[in-house]
């Protein structure tokens, strides 16, 4: 009897099996490239939207004009629904927009799921990277942070100083951002003497001629 030609039942299973964890394998690297992919899709995405609201924020006044030592929004700004109502720095602290929207509030159809929010703080110039402060420093920390589905993707600080109004538009405040004592000691307030200011309840700040115009932001 002539033998039999062809696979075997159990030839044809083993070569099933095999094929079948070839193409698990290759399914496997297609969806670890497709979730790359789309990881690095979404962080281009929240790092665009962190430096276009960063630029905005800083593009702004230090603070209101006219009022200095002022935080925050005053009455008119209160019902502002758009970034472009903004402006000054601290306008912006603790606002957020989800699903963000363009610069002039048109909707973003294509961010849904998306969430952009801005922290502003004064901070110590000698430490801009430390806590926050509760008088007026001269020196802001803004924040900006983009979260995807509750989840931030990417965030972004920079500090913004008084003197870097100043410089930019020739008009200096009384109020000094940092100054050296005479034993060569960073602080923030400084008299007219180049003392250190303590117990700053109500101060706004020392008065240093052109101190603040002359420090970079």
């Amino acid at each position: 009897m002539p033998a039999r030609k062809g696979f075997s039942l159990v030839e044809a299973m083993l070569a099933l099996v095999l094929a079948s964890g070839a193409l698990l394998a290759a399914l496997s690297v297609v969806g670890g490239a497709a979730r790359a992919e789309a990881h690095a899709t979404t962080r281009a995405t929240g790092d665009s939207l962190v430096a276009e609201v960063m630029a905005d924020v800083l593009a702004t006044h230090f603070e209101q004009p006219g009022q200095v030592g002022s935080f925050g929004r005053n009455a008119s700004e209160g019902s502002v629904t758009s970034r472009s109502g903004f402006n000054d720095v601290d306008d912006f602290h603790n606002w957020t927009e989800t699903p963000p929207r363009d610069y002039d509030g048109t909707a973003r159809n294509d961010l849904i799921g998306w969430r952009i929010g801005v922290r502003v703080d004064r901070v110590s110039l000698a430490n801009p990277n430390g806590g926050v402060v509760s008088y007026d420093s001269r020196v802001k920390r803004v924040t900006v942070t983009a979260s995807y589905k509750g989840k931030v993707v990417a965030s972004q600080s920079a500090i913004r100083t008084g003197a870097w109004d100043d410089a930019r538009t020739g008009i200096f405040t009384a109020a000094a951002p940092v100054g050296v004592t005479a034993d060569g000691v960073l602080v923030d307030i400084v008299d007219s003497a180049g003392n250190a200011i303590t117990g700053l309840t109500g101060v706004v700040g020392g008065t240093v001629s052109t101190l603040g115009g002359l420090l970079g932001g």
